[in-house]
């Protein structure tokens, strides 16, 4: 009998990551927009088979060779632009990472933006591989989400009059604005989108210490939105404010 309460208790858990990673929402602020924030939201009916969304890189590598029109996303989102993650379950080499998005950017009528997430992927992606990259016209960010602020710095070093550079992560804002960064794309600024937007204008307007402050006094709630595995808290949170269902 416990055995098959655990088999079910993972069975409801694996179908709850799968839903709310399928309806999560994304919120990017760039700081030629004034770092506003715009939600993108994917309603049910967007919704479509992995198949119809994704190319892979030889598919992608075949449409340029071949001449073929570029792939800019599925029906009515191509005016977006892609966030690209590393390849996941193979851990590419560098050379290969430098491929695998020179590939994609190359195929694409939009800028991209880098996502690098060692995290999720179990592959990093090195500043210097990034900055070969930052020489591509469409390529013209990266998420940053290591965690490395000594990583950081170099990438800045290297490529940060190239590339927009953005955290990755809630808890290192304020950190990476002070190194020259651009913004944030976040998971807390859908809870609080007003005053992650305010830390933000803080620092790039010269208070560096109010940013401080809001950076601080946001910890807790950026733990709480990472105390199980994302975005299942922050879609819990929304729901809560009455934001989703």
């Amino acid at each position: 009998m416990l055995d098959l309460f655990r088999f079910l208790f993972k069975l409801i858990v694996s179908i709850s990551i799968t839903v709310a990673s399928v309806f999560s929402l994304a919120i990017i602020a760039p700081p030629s927009e004034g770092l506003d924030f715009d939600v993108l939201e994917y309603p049910t009916e967007a919704v479509k088979p992995l198949e119809e969304w994704c190319l892979t890189e030889k598919e992608v590598t075949s449409r340029a060779d071949d001449n073929k029109p570029p792939y800019v996303g599925p029906q009515g989102y191509d005016d977006i632009n892609g966030v690209i993650v590393s390849p996941y379950y193979n851990k590419a080499t560098q050379g290969g990472l430098v491929k695998f998005f020179t590939a994609i950017a190359d195929a694409s009528t939009k800028p991209c933006i880098l996502y690098n997430v060692p995290g999720r992927t179990g592959c990093n992606l090195l500043p210097k591989t990034v900055a070969k990259l930052a020489e591509h016209p469409n390529i013209v960010a990266i998420k940053e989400a290591t965690g490395n602020m000594a990583q950081m710095v170099e990438l800045q070093a290297l490529c940060g009059d190239k590339l927009d550079i953005y955290s990755g992560n809630d808890d290192q804002i304020v950190p990476i604005l002070s190194m020259g960064g651009a913004g944030v794309i976040s998971v807390l600024s859908n809870v609080i989108p007003a005053e992650t937007s305010r830390m933000c204008h803080r620092f790039l307007e010269g208070d560096v210490k109010g940013a401080c402050e809001d950076q601080l006094c946001y910890i807790p709630l950026v733990d709480a939105l990472f105390c199980e595995v994302n975005p299942i808290p922050v879609k819990a949170a929304m729901a809560a404010m009455g934001y989703t269902e």
